[in-house]
């Protein structure tokens, strides 16, 4: 994700992690999904944990089989303490929120945390995550 480059740095010096098993993205989640990422990412860079030196965003994701869901679990921390939530809906998450339920059937909840922005989203395993020839999710 090219909004994230200047984050990633060297080995040891890295801001960004990413975690999660290997997935290969629908192609028609393709689209939305990195809209919403990167709608996450200039948010950080702009306002959250990425505005700050030392500031640092974790993203993981799961598959939960059980349930049929693909699980995401944006992390911001060390960047501007926050107080309270923001009193309204910026540009970013209304249309992080948008994409995510009308795009990709989906949830999101963003939970602001003294020590940064925790945005967790569930989606439909079957609309994000590509099948491969056998009919498993990749």
């Amino acid at each position: 994700m090219a909004k994230l480059d200047p984050f990633l740095g060297n080995a040891g010096t890295t801001r960004v992690t990413f975690s999660g098993p290997a997935l290969t993205v629908a192609p028609m989640a393709a689209q939305p999904l990195s809209m919403t990422l990167h709608g996450s990412a200039t948010n950080a860079a702009k306002y959250g944990s990425l505005s700050a030196p030392g500031g640092a965003l974790d993203l993981r994701w799961s598959i939960d089989q059980a349930s049929d869901r693909l699980r995401l679990r944006w992390t911001e921390t060390g960047g501007p303490r926050i107080a309270a939530p923001p009193s309204g809906r910026g540009f970013g998450s209304r249309v992080i929120r948008t994409t995510i339920h009308d795009q990709l059937g989906g949830e999101v909840v963003f939970e602001w945390q003294p020590d940064g922005l925790v945005c967790l989203m569930d989606l439909p395993l079957g609309r994000v995550v590509a099948r491969t020839d056998s009919g498993r999710r990749a």
